[in-house]
């Protein structure tokens, strides 16, 4: 099984200017593929990515207080698979919080990280960031805190 990060913007934003937040080079190829632009950084980053549209969607996870929902009207949400290959696991994990973290600098964007489709791991709301699982997720991270301070 995959090991699966998506992290969904709760306002409509062009999905290119989303890509390019998440990404942070502007030397990074986009491909796109149907409503998606994809992006290959398995060898120097350890996950692929893909952008694409969110409309009228309905998520859930599990936070520390148990089962979470909301609703995504219009948004934007970025797709992090990380490679199979277990010697990247670790620092697939620091890069693609390094990718949040640049998300989160450059937009308003209230949002939320979800790990493989069930546990909640990060929200922004109305601008404040609350980290979920911080005893588990976030302390198995090396320099999480560093990156994603609060």
């Amino acid at each position: 099984m995959g090991i699966e990060y998506r992290l969904t913007l709760s306002v409509p934003s062009p999905v290119t200017e989303v890509a390019r937040r998440a990404v942070g080079d502007p030397g990074v190829p986009l491909t796109p593929y149907e409503h998606l632009l994809t992006a290959d950084l398995n060898t120097s980053h350890g996950y692929s990515l893909s952008v694409g549209p969110v409309l009228d969607a309905y998520f859930e996870a599990v936070g520390d207080a148990g089962l979470q929902s909301w609703e995504v009207a219009k948004g934007v949400s970025i797709t992090y698979a990380v490679t199979s290959d277990a010697t990247w696991r670790a620092r697939a994990q620091q890069n693609i919080l390094i990718s949040v973290a640049g998300v989160l600098a450059t937009g308003p964007e209230d949002v939320t990280l979800i790990h493989n489709h069930d546990y909640l791991i990060l929200t922004r709301v109305g601008g404040v960031v609350h980290k979920f699982r911080r005893d588990t997720w976030w302390a198995g991270v090396p320099q999480a805190d560093a990156i994603i301070p609060g």
